[in-house]
């Protein structure tokens, strides 16, 4: 009986450690890494402590900063990409290594390919692949914008 209540144990800390670190991107405060992907902050006891395991080991894998920005700010991306400016697309510029004159030709080339970024509606996975294929289409870019973190994801 002993055995059988430490494997039950076992199964649901893999379970509820596998769930986190497939949500680790979707929710919450991305500001500080060391408060955790959750809205709450610090204040969640071992919830917390157990986001900020899978954090450090998720973070470094399938959800690096780039991917958390995309996630938390999608909705003012999408906004000021139809706008053709703001300081978010600032920021995509930087994730891709674009720098001086090329980053307003990335804020261009986002705003004219708008309908093509957004086709997916709030899926920042998909916004992300389909910025990395803005740059790699346009010469210019994809020769100026030097981010392999982010063009070969």
């Amino acid at each position: 009986m002993i055995k059988f209540l430490h494997f039950a144990i076992m199964v649901s800390i893999f379970i509820s450690w596998g769930a986190f670190a497939t949500f680790a991107c979707h929710e919450g405060d991305f500001t500080a890494l060391s408060k955790g992907h959750y809205k709450w902050g610090k204040s969640a006891g071992i919830l917390q402590f157990t986001e900020n395991i899978t954090i450090s080991s998720s973070t470094s894998t399938n959800c690096d900063m780039y991917t958390a920005y995309l996630w938390q700010q999608y909705d003012s991306i999408q906004e000021q990409i139809a706008q053709g400016g703001g300081e978010h697309l600032e920021a995509i510029a930087r994730f891709a290594g674009c720098q001086g004159p090329v980053i307003e030709m990335l804020k261009t080339e986002l705003s004219q390919n708008y309908k093509k970024l957004f086709k997916a509606p709030d899926d920042p996975t998909s916004l992300r692949s389909e910025i990395s294929l803005v740059i790699q289409n346009n010469s210019q870019l994809r020769l100026a914008c030097q981010s392999h973190e982010m063009v070969t994801s």
